[in-house]
């Protein structure tokens, strides 16, 4: 007889390609059942980069890098990205000199102040929708921000889907940005399955479940995917 404990969980993952592709396969390979529900999808907008000079390359996101090429002397720029995922798209994009914060806009911004020069323009590779946080805080630390809009998420209609897979069983979803919270809630209503947790990846993002009763949420102790994913063996 198998052993419950050890069984693999299914786990709804919504988030637009190709990370939900990352997220599944890493699913896998800890022994869970990925459920594919993307509720968005990553159109880049061709938008050009603005004119140097730079001190540094930001993002926020893999999704910037994964839309666009860049030129030697972009390539050749000190490299700031939010965490682990948007680090690891930054070598693949060809940077040379990547540095990765913690996990969050907070922790980014500390990072670039503390190893840029005041007065720095940095060259932010950001998407839509975006948070003012990285912007403010730089400026306030006196650095120059200079933004291009790589990409767009642009939602989907999976309700069909997403009520297929929630009555087909899942044990838990996993949130990887405030919107896309809002989004499953919209979609599924607070009254999902009862046994259903819901994982997120900071508190930020869990603030975009409500209604939804704070006792299936749970949330990573550092804002990256290894955490996140750590918290599935809560769901047992």
């Amino acid at each position: 007889m198998s052993d419950p404990a050890q069984s693999p969980l299914r786990v709804l993952v919504t988030r637009p390609q190709p990370a939900a592709q990352r997220t599944a396969a890493a699913l896998a390979a800890l022994g869970h059942a990925p459920v594919m529900v993307p509720l968005a999808t990553v159109a880049a907008t061709g938008a050009p980069l603005p004119s140097g000079p730079f001190g540094a390359v930001a993002a926020t996101s893999a999704n910037a890098l994964a839309v666009a090429d860049f030129a030697a002397d972009v390539r050749a720029l000190a490299f700031f990205a939010v965490g682990a995922a948007t680090a690891a798209a930054a070598r693949a994009a060809g940077f040379a000199h990547v540095r990765a914060a913690a996990g969050n806009a907070e922790d980014l911004a500390r990072l670039i102040a503390a190893e840029t020069q005041a007065g720095a323009r940095v060259l932010y590779l950001a998407g839509a929708p975006r948070k003012p946080g990285l912007e403010a805080a730089l400026a306030d630390a006196g650095r120059v921000v200079v933004p291009v809009l790589m990409y767009r998420a642009v939602t989907l209609d999976p309700a069909a889907g997403l009520a297929a897979a929630l009555a087909g069983g899942v044990d838990a979803a996993l949130h990887y940005s405030q919107a896309s919270a809002r989004r499953f809630v919209a979609l599924a209503g607070p009254a999902a399955p009862g046994r259903l947790r819901h994982l997120c990846l900071s508190a930020d993002v869990a603030r975009g479940l409500h209604p939804i009763d704070e006792r299936k949420i749970v949330i990573a102790p550092q804002g990256n995917e290894t955490a996140l994913l750590a918290l599935l063996e809560k769901c047992r």
